[in-house]
């Protein structure tokens, strides 16, 4: 098993993804990375747990090195073109499907990588 870079003491939310992931947010990365970086994320908290909850798409990464980075991507607007949600989240864990979220921000459209999952179209 990996080293898991954040405490998981501060949990904000832990969800279980369409394939049986188990995925938290930490308190940290919410305030210290996800909010510094994108700060208009600030009123989306929501948004970053419905998108894994109810994913429009779920792509793997397949680089060597990033292998255990999954992106979640949600339109949760009527906008689909420039109102799609980005979440990584990495599987620290994939015997027991343990994973955290390592940041969240607003895209434009959902790019093409082999795709993993693929949720119900709105």
């Amino acid at each position: 098993m990996a080293t898991i870079p954040y405490q998981l003491s501060n949990t904000l939310f832990t969800v279980t993804d369409p394939q049986g992931f188990t995925i938290s947010l930490e308190r940290n990365c919410w305030y210290g990375h996800i909010l510094r970086g994108h700060p208009e994320m600030r009123r989306r908290l929501n948004d970053v747990e419905r998108a894994l909850l109810k994913p429009t798409e779920i792509h793997q990464n397949l680089e060597r090195q990033r292998m255990n980075l999954v992106y979640y991507y949600r339109c949760p607007g009527r906008d689909r073109v420039q109102n799609y949600l980005k979440v990584a989240v990495w599987v620290y864990d994939t015997q027991s499907q343990r994973a955290i979220v390592t940041t969240a921000h607003p895209i434009m459209g959902i790019p093409e990588p082999t795709q993993w999952y693929q949720g119900k179209k709105r």
